[in-house]
């Protein structure tokens, strides 16, 4: 029996997508993937990297920052040929003609936030990796200062998320939103999905915030004052919290990874 089956399209998605990782040399590959596994501390016994183990998080961004560096070194005409090593490549020139084509294929006229982070990493390479000799680092140090990003109030795209506030309605939609989730719940008691429905609705709000060396994430909502139960020795002392509690991340902690 033959099945005849259409073939499906889709549509191409808006977000740049770089060259991989295969167009380049070997010998840069190999380093690259030796690198990112000395940051993981993939052998115990390497004495090369730093002194605690990088989140898998914090390995994929440091992989992601060197791929989109070198794809605009191409889109600007290097040859990725001539990519042997990261010697070859972590120059200040380099970066400067790597931000720029950035900045135009982006239709930018301002330095965004993307290339402090590509800079930092890249600056990072050269003070503990290749070694870079005292004025070509300060020549990096230098590109990364120009381009340090230094925000002044809300950014761009919170202000365009945050603008939909604007309309009392959804205002209105915010503040019963723990209300509806609980009707929903309701609606069919049995099912897991509402469970979670009821979760949700007793939890108002997650606030990131620092904590000494890390970060700690603030739960406000009735589920806050339920966990303090569970913190506390007597009712009284989770009362006396009132409707908030705090879980500590931890130092290093990443608030993009960390799910509840």
């Amino acid at each position: 029996m033959v099945l005849h089956l259409s073939i499906l399209s889709y549509e191409k998605g808006a977000q740049y997508r770089t060259r991989p990782m295969t167009i380049y040399p070997l010998s840069l590959q190999e380093e690259i993937k030796s690198y990112l596994n000395k940051l993981a501390h993939s052998d115990p016994f390497d004495e090369d990297g730093p002194e605690k183990p990088l989140r898998p998080a914090s390995i994929r961004n440091t992989q992601a920052h060197l791929r989109q560096y070198l794809d605009a070194l191409v889109n600007a005409g290097e040859d990725p040929k001539s990519f042997g090593s990261l010697k070859d490549v972590v120059t200040a020139d380099l970066i400067k003609k790597a931000f720029t084509q950035i900045m135009d294929r982006r239709g930018l006229d301002d330095f965004p936030p993307a290339l402090h982070n590509i800079v930092c990493t890249l600056t990072a390479i050269g003070r503990h990796h290749i070694g870079l000799k005292p004025k070509k680092l300060k020549a990096v140090l230098k590109v990364k200062k120009k381009v340090a990003h230094n925000p002044e109030g809300m950014t761009a795209k919170n202000a365009k998320r945050l603008a939909k506030f604007d309309d009392w309605q959804n205002v209105v939609r915010l503040m019963s939103l723990p209300e509806d989730l609980m009707d929903r719940a309701d609606a069919n008691p049995h099912s897991r999905m509402s469970g979670l429905l009821a979760i949700r609705s007793l939890l108002s709000k997650i606030r990131i915030v620092p904590d000494g060396e890390g970060l700690a994430l603030e739960l406000v909502g009735e589920l806050a004052g339920l966990l303090a139960l569970g913190q506390t020795k007597t009712a009284s002392e989770s009362v006396s919290q009132g409707r908030s509690v705090s879980m500590v991340a931890g130092v290093g902690f990443e608030p993009t990874t960390f799910r509840l």
